[in-house]
């Protein structure tokens, strides 16, 4: 039988583009997660707005920010950041989308 991790890495993955009305708080709910042991990782995608000036900004060590050169389309940019994952799980939330503070904490309760 084998034991999970009591504490697993969650990373959790977005990918934007042209949402400079919303990245901040999308981003913002999942670094305020009462669950800590997480990593968030967004690539823009190629914005013509101020959402990857907005993303870099953000001043936390557990954001990572990527910025494609070309626009390549949402399930590219998240197969990349897939690749670029740490986690023992995944996690998906769109840049329009806000999480409730515990969404992470309630997820890996079910799942444990």
């Amino acid at each position: 039988m084998t034991l999970l991790n009591p504490n697993p890495l969650v990373s959790v993955i977005m990918s934007v583009k042209d949402d400079e009305d919303n990245i901040f708080n999308a981003v913002k709910s999942i670094l305020s997660q009462t669950y800590q042991n997480i990593e968030l990782l967004v690539v823009d995608d190629y914005s013509s707005d101020s959402t990857y000036e907005i993303l870099k900004s953000i001043d936390s060590d557990k954001l990572k920010v990527f910025r494609n050169k070309e626009n390549i389309g949402l399930t590219k940019s998240l197969n990349f950041l897939i690749k670029k994952t740490n986690g023992e799980y995944i996690a998906r939330q769109d840049s329009d989308d806000l999480s409730f503070k515990n969404r992470i904490e309630s997820q890996l309760e079910i799942i444990h």
